[in-house]
């Protein structure tokens, strides 16, 4: 007798719950077993238990009648497994992202039947709010002929000058922007979005390495020494590492070049990615010619 262990037991019944839902004859035709035994595997735990509530929940009465002749199971069982095998309240609702409070609106509004109708409901104007008059008023002020090279930030201020305040400057700003009169002028770039920073993912050692410098203080206030460290990022392993009195560019280069010599890195194809902050002895002209010399690809964090 073929004798199967726990995990294709589980697998093989994982996929008769959602998301695959897969008939009882399917997988046992594709798992070569009989559909008694797939039945008698799947044994209705407190996990397949809440699976099988999840995935009947939203379904009418016919459809969920359908749904338990499908599996197996009596329309009772479903829902004693509903009250009985479920989780708390509380958890449930912070495991699915709202609160108590929300559930309970939802089921005295009707709303796990139609869902949350939050986003197409119509909200109440606020009292505080511009009207179209004023929002006219304000774009008809800023295309005057001496408010037309000049931003709400500067537009604001004068009119406070005059004694006059239609609206704050952001107010000014998103009516400008509404009606599509924020576009960039002038000789000087426009804002450009910030890139994303780059990643390097270290398998093994050799991949990627970390450099920095760091203070170390002495019995003489004021003053310190150096440490220049280069330590790889899978092993943590220090590669390489000098103290010296006083900071230098110069120091960055030797302990590049040495490190290079020490672990073999001058004569492998494969070189490590170098990833170092935006000091300035790190990213000297000195300490870049050696990295464009040893063949180094340089990394460092974006700036703001």
């Amino acid at each position: 007798m073929a004798r199967y262990g726990q995990n294709f037991k589980d697998r093989a019944v994982a996929r008769l719950l959602p998301p695959e839902s897969a008939a009882v004859e399917s997988v046992a035709r594709d798992l070569s077993i009989s559909v008694s035994t797939l039945e008698r595997w799947r044994a209705w735990t407190a996990a397949a238990r809440f699976e099988a509530v999840l995935a009947s929940a939203m379904l009418d009465e016919a459809n969920k009648n359908a749904w338990c002749r499908e599996y197996g199971i009596y329309p009772q069982q479903l829902e004693q497994w509903r009250h009985q095998a479920g989780a708390r309240l509380r958890p449930a609702c912070q495991t699915a992202g709202i609160t108590v409070r929300t559930l309970q609106r939802w089921r005295s509004h009707g709303g796990l039947l139609v869902g949350d109708k939050r986003p197409t409901a119509e909200r109440a104007t606020p009292s505080h709010a511009l009207s179209e008059e004023a929002r006219a008023q304000i774009l008809a002020r800023v295309n005057e002929p001496r408010f037309a090279e000049l931003p709400p930030a500067r537009i604001v201020p004068m009119l406070a000058d005059e004694g006059v305040y239609l609206a704050s400057e952001s107010s000014f700003q998103r009516i400008l922007r509404a009606h599509g009169q924020t576009a960039h002028r002038g000789r000087s770039r426009a804002p450009q979005p910030s890139r994303r920073p780059g990643t390097h993912i270290a398998t093994s050692p050799g991949q990627v390495w970390c450099r920095d410098m760091t203070y170390l203080p002495t019995q003489v206030q004021g003053h310190w020494f150096y440490l220049y460290l280069i330590m790889d990022l899978y092993s943590r392993k220090i590669v390489g590492w000098e103290v010296h009195p006083r900071d230098d560019a110069d120091h960055a280069v030797h302990l590049l070049k040495r490190t290079a010599l020490a672990e073999g890195i001058h004569a492998s194809v494969e070189r490590p990615v170098l990833h170092g902050d935006n000091g300035s002895t790190l990213k000297a002209t000195t300490a870049l010619a050696m990295l464009n010399w040893l063949r180094y690809t340089r990394t460092a964090p974006l700036r703001g």
